[in-house]
């Protein structure tokens, strides 16, 4: 395993137009309507744009493994068929790609804010937030196109996905109806994790986290939603000391006091890449070693200038599917978009609408 060098892999990032961390990643970005969503595409190719984040891990905020985020929530708990991979980052402690984090958040919001309709919404990102959350997701599940008999073979992938023996029985019955779809999650030596390793080797690590970005308006509610899908994760290297703690949790635990008279040295790659958690051996690479950045997407894509394309909300949800792009902050119930509103109305914008640059 060779150390991980901040500046050069920053570098890589700085040439391609995937990476939202560049100054001017805003200016390529714009929105296409398809099928009834907005989809952020590249102008430059009128493709689905995979964009490309840098961040840490928040402790306790990884559901990438077998069942997802199953079980979660508050007053309501996520059930397996309806369950999403889910992942939350927030600013590395890196000098440079802390930096870049920041211009990332802006990039976000300076293309929400130019598809909105109203002030807030599901997933909106500030983008003044320094120390910004992203909540990044991807449904767990894939309908299938027809639902399996008890005869009928399975799909490699979810025939072998290693479900825990609390939720076998409810796998059984969705695994018949839908399949699994697999975020990939690689190690530093890009071997592929198993799902049963992915939550341990996710602890204290700097990731690259590729995503596109799809809105919604709820006509009836008013309300703008923001999803997000990611397509892979990659382990870039492991940061010592505690994530989302501040300095003096942070110095509670390691016993020493925050001085404000003495200059501070803001930790760098050298001084925190450690070796990777014990048992994060890579699995088998599959078919296609993960997500060849920004190639070109599928064609065919139906474009519009209608803001009033529509269609019934009941027949978007499983379009809207991945999950919110946003602080990560939210509480309680986060109701799936379109959920129980057959009769309301989800527009889209326009359909090419170039991102403001800040």
């Amino acid at each position: 395993m060779t150390q991980f060098n901040e500046t050069a892999y920053r570098q890589g990032l700085l040439a391609s137009d995937n990476y939202i961390g560049r100054s001017d990643s805003a200016d390529n970005l714009q929105w296409a309507n398809e099928n009834g969503a907005d989809v952020l595409e590249f102008i430059s190719s009128s493709t689905p744009a995979n964009l490309v984040v840098v961040g840490q891990v928040v402790p306790g905020r990884s559901y990438l493994g077998p069942a997802g985020n199953t079980g979660v929530g508050t007053e309501y708990r996520v059930d397996l068929e309806s369950a999403k991979q889910a992942l939350t980052i927030r600013r590395t402690v890196l000098n440079l790609l802390g930096k870049d984090w920041s211009k990332g958040v802006e990039t976000i919001g300076t293309v929400q804010e130019d598809i909105a309709r109203t002030t807030d919404g599901f997933g909106k990102v500030d983008k003044n937030g320094r120390s910004s959350e992203l909540k990044l997701a991807r449904k767990l599940w894939i309908k299938r196109d027809v639902p399996l008999g008890k005869d009928d073979e399975i799909d490699a992938e979810t025939d072998k996905w290693p479900i825990p023996d609390e939720h076998l029985h409810a796998f059984n019955r969705v695994k018949m109806i839908s399949r699994i779809n697999r975020v990939p999650v690689y190690d530093i030596d890009d071997n592929l994790l198993r799902p049963d390793q992915v939550t341990s080797s996710l602890e204290n690590a700097l990731v690259e986290v590729v995503f596109t970005m799809k809105h919604y308006y709820i006509k009836k509610d008013n309300r703008d939603i923001y999803v997000s899908d990611m397509k892979q994760v990659r382990i870039l290297t492991y940061l010592s000391g505690e994530v989302g703690l501040d300095d003096f949790e942070r110095g509670l635990q390691e016993g020493k006091p925050i001085k404000f008279g003495e200059k501070r040295k803001c930790i760098g790659a050298s001084d925190n890449a450690v070796a990777g958690p014990s048992g994060s051996k890579g699995g088998e690479a599959p078919g296609e070693a993960g997500l060849e950045i920004g190639r070109k997407g599928a064609s065919g894509t139906e474009k519009t200038r209608s803001r009033t394309a529509s269609s019934e909300a009941s027949g978007t949800a499983d379009k809207i599917g991945a999950s919110e792009v946003g602080g990560g902050n939210g509480k309680g119930k986060a109701a799936e978009p379109g959920a129980g509103k057959a009769n309301d109305e989800v527009e889209s914008g326009p359909e090419r609408k170039k991102a403001k640059k800040v």
